[in-house]
């Protein structure tokens, strides 16, 4: 059974920022990997964020995508994560 899309708030730490390495795709920003600080809960490598502030990120070009993940991104900030799915 696939699991459903979840809400979560990024944190965004003033000097160590959010702490996540992510690359935009047709789908959203794709989660590449997580610091420990300040650390994401409800964030997992290889879920994608499709959703920033009710705003969508997909269906974009790469750099659209990443713009548009730019101009919305900041502390506290609401985003829509689409969990990985392995297709068999």
């Amino acid at each position: 059974e696939t699991e459903a899309p979840r809400r979560i708030s990024l944190q965004v730490h003033s000097e160590a920022g959010a702490g996540v390495d992510l690359h935009p795709s047709w789908w959203g920003m794709v989660v590449d990997g997580i610091d420990p600080e300040p650390g994401q809960p409800g964030l997992r490598l290889r879920d994608t964020l499709v959703e920033v502030n009710g705003t969508s990120l997909m269906e974009l070009s790469d750099q659209d995508c990443e713009q548009r993940f730019l101009d919305l991104f900041g502390d506290g900030c609401n985003v829509k994560v689409e969990p990985f799915v392995q297709v068999s």
